[in-house]
């Protein structure tokens, strides 16, 4: 996991991609003019064909890479 801050145009409309072309399973973003967390998952030819939305106050599960799921907060991606 990377915890890392460019701009916000960038990390919401085109990391996804990048990500998903690289193979990698999960691009997870604090979105902070939105006030939610956006969960890519699933790549496939370049692409996240899953785009999951939580808001603030939210709780949500991700799998963990030693099997089983960990749940979060999605507060805790935005920084508060």
């Amino acid at each position: 996991m990377s915890r890392e801050a460019e701009n916000w145009h960038t990390d919401v409309h085109h990391k996804p991609d990048v990500y998903a072309a690289a193979g990698i399973p999960l691009y997870v973003v604090g979105d902070r003019r939105q006030d939610q967390v956006v969960v890519h998952s699933d790549p496939h030819d370049g692409r996240c064909r899953t785009r999951s939305e939580y808001k603030a106050g939210h709780t949500f599960t991700l799998p963990s890479p030693r099997g089983g799921d960990v749940e979060f907060e999605a507060d805790s991606f935005l920084l508060r």
